[in-house]
């Protein structure tokens, strides 16, 4: 049975975000890391993009860590970048793995997991960086990229990275101010 690619990269998604993975969680007062943890999540993403994988960037943003509907969801959040690469087969996804593995262990991060089925998922992480892959062995292949949760003040406003597609379409989240960072 085949999932449509939006609802697997939704529930890798939020199987990363509420139930954690194998970054571990920030101390208190990091608001002031939430820039270079921005930074950090768009060097892998520009390290994937450049493995020749046909990649589209899902999305790219600052989110909570708590529960939304919860009063102030933003005194928490996570960097994280949702990826789809457009494989065939179960092959092109096995490749396209073990190019994000070759360069996943050449940028010091240690693979966690490896379980294969019908999916394939892998999991890698780096002091406060983690990537998740999910393979589809029919094709196609869904990657998170996260930095650790960070406490921020009520004031802290949850941003979106330039490389979002949704980047200037406001609503809840604040975009960069004119550059692909955010502004804290």
């Amino acid at each position: 049975m085949s999932r449509s690619p939006m609802i697997m990269l939704t529930a890798l998604v939020m199987a990363v975000v509420l139930g954690g993975c194998a970054v571990p969680s920030s101390s208190p007062d990091d608001s002031q890391s939430a820039e270079g943890d921005a930074a950090a999540v768009r060097e892998v993403v520009t390290g994937l993009d450049e493995l020749n994988g046909p990649m589209t960037i899902e999305s790219f943003s600052d989110r909570t860590c708590v529960n939304p509907d919860q009063p102030n969801p933003q005194t928490r959040s996570s960097w994280l970048a949702g990826l789809r690469f457009n494989t065939k087969k179960g092959a092109e996804t096995d490749a396209l793995i073990g190019r994000i593995d070759s360069w996943a262990k050449s940028h010091g991060f240690d693979k966690r997991k490896d379980v294969a089925g019908t999916e394939r998922e892998v999991g890698w992480a780096k002091t406060d960086l983690s990537i998740q892959a999910v393979g589809q062995m029919n094709g196609g292949m869904e990657v998170v990229v996260r930095a650790p949760c960070r406490d921020h003040p009520e004031s802290y406003k949850l941003y979106r990275d330039k490389l979002d597609p949704q980047y200037g379409t406001g609503g809840s989240y604040e975009d960069g101010k004119g550059s692909s960072s955010p502004s804290p």
